[in-house]
């Protein structure tokens, strides 16, 4: 089925402008137009036009001249000297007038330099540069061919200067994505284009702004926006397209869900692992008194760190933290005795140095009877079925009079206002263990954070006063002063 393209109001109005023109003239005017629609609609507006710049009869002139220069001549050769005529009115003329002339166009033998009707551009007359029998160049030609094919085929106008960037790349892949076309045109399927499409998809329809809300985003997901060809053209690493269009963000591979093949078999990408984690994630400043806390298997653990763990243990680039850090950070100064094992007074083992001043502040100043829980059984082991999480308490005491079952938790790396990806989710897990806790029926729950420890221990004393009152527990001498 042809599709008649409808005249707007703006082609109407540059039409009446034509009056009086030749229709040579007009047709460059209107190249998404056939000649015979566009006279057509002359004619039903009673606009006039002329078909040559002398009119549309043949001059005496022009008359004399067609019979001294039609000898051995072709019609294309004639239209070369007689350049207000076509070649179709110079061999209907000759037909009037009984002339014979040479059917045998011209040849690209003769290395003539001919100026295409069209563009304008003066250009040798070789079977390179032009059409047999044609005074429009080759370019031209394919130009309006596919001027052509895409309103015919695909509804789609290209205007003859611009073409293909008639439209812009976001408005060519709103019409690939809706299935209009199968491929956005190869003249502007650039790799920078393909990045403008991309962004567009992120930040535009999925409206995703932030860095943490990119980088949730997954390639696959991309593929229902038919993005499948275009990511691989310009990138089989998803990570180094982001960083194309985001280069702000500076994502890392690692930020993925996975690496690459032997990614940590080089040592210069374990480094670059714990540069980033020490300067980005954790955001240490004071080293020696922070990487006691940080820098142990449980602690790594308890902010779903386990990249870590996994290059010390089991790639084994380096024996210790203390090695690996003092490499990286000579400036730090730090001594085999920031690195030390936390263990308390009675020989119990503890995550970090605060959790180790919590527990002897508890156990040995306040004289509370707390154990740790490294070692317990399984009953002090507890599940949330509703987020499907394991959780194992810092401490727990018990009271015999009146029987009463107490889990201390120390949410050491705590913070009002998490300011990245681990702390953020540290904070919700944190959140989580909370609203446990205080759910279960055989136990009571006090929760300490950092800012507990200030003023010596002050928090903790009130928070432990609080809970003796509450349940009618006897206050040890050392509390009684906070009473």
């Amino acid at each position: 089925m042809r599709i008649i393209i409808p005249w707007t109001k703006e082609d109407l109005d540059l039409l009446k402008e034509c009056e009086g023109k030749n229709i040579e003239e007009i047709i460059l005017l209107f190249p998404n137009r056939k000649r015979k629609r566009i006279i057509m609609k002359c004619r039903d507006l009673n606009i006039k036009i002329i078909f040559s710049p002398k009119g549309t009869k043949w001059s005496e002139d022009e008359t004399n001249l067609l019979l001294k220069v039609y000898k051995d001549k072709s019609a294309f050769e004639i239209s070369k000297i007689i350049t207000t005529k076509t070649t179709t009115s110079i061999r209907n003329r000759c037909c009037k007038l009984n002339l014979q002339i040479n059917k045998l166009e011209y040849h690209y033998d003769n290395k003539d330099f001919i100026t295409c009707k069209l563009c304008g551009i003066e250009k040798e007359y070789t079977g390179d540069n032009f059409p047999k029998n044609s005074l429009i160049c080759k370019e031209c030609s394919n130009k309006l061919n596919n001027i052509e094919k895409y309103k015919r085929k695909h509804n789609i106008i290209l205007d003859f200067n611009k073409m293909y960037n008639t439209y812009s790349i976001i408005e060519w892949y709103e019409i690939f994505r809706t299935n209009k076309i199968k491929c956005i045109p190869k003249e502007i399927f650039t790799n920078e284009n393909i990045l403008i499409i991309i962004k567009y998809v992120l930040t535009e329809i999925l409206n995703k702004k932030s860095r943490k809300e990119i980088l949730e985003v997954s390639r696959k997901e991309l593929y229902k926006y038919r993005l499948a060809g275009m990511l691989t053209k310009i990138d089989s690493n998803y990570v180094n397209i982001l960083n194309q269009i985001f280069p702000e963000f500076n994502y890392k591979i690692w930020e993925m869900n996975g690496v690459i093949g032997h990614f940590w078999e080089d040592i210069n990408n374990v480094d670059d692992y714990m540069r980033w984690f020490v300067e980005n994630e954790v955001k240490i400043v004071d080293a020696k008194n922070e990487v006691s806390r940080i820098f142990t298997v449980s602690s790594l653990r308890s902010i779903n760190n386990h990249i870590l763990n996994y290059l010390l243990l089991s790639m084994k680039w380096y024996s210790s933290y203390y090695e690996w850090l003092n490499k990286l950070y000579p400036e730090w100064e730090l001594t085999t005795d920031h690195f030390k094992q936390n263990i308390a007074k009675d020989g119990e083992t503890l995550d970090s140095m605060e959790e180790l001043k919590v527990y002897e502040f508890i156990k040995c100043d306040l004289l509370f009877d707390i154990k740790t829980t490294n070692n317990t059984s399984s009953k002090d082991k507890f599940y949330n079925l509703d987020e499907k999480e394991n959780y194992v308490p810092d401490f727990i005491s018990k009271f015999i009079n009146p029987e009463i079952k107490l889990i201390i938790e120390y949410f050491g790396f705590w913070k009002d206002n998490p300011d990245n990806h681990i702390f953020i989710e540290y904070h919700d897990k944190t959140l989580r263990k909370i609203k446990f806790f205080n759910s279960l029926d055989d136990y009571k729950f006090i929760g300490l954070f950092p800012s507990d420890l200030k003023n010596n221990f002050q928090g903790v004393r009130e928070k432990l006063t609080s809970f003796l009152l509450e349940n009618n527990i006897p206050i040890p001498s050392p509390l009684k002063e906070v009473v």
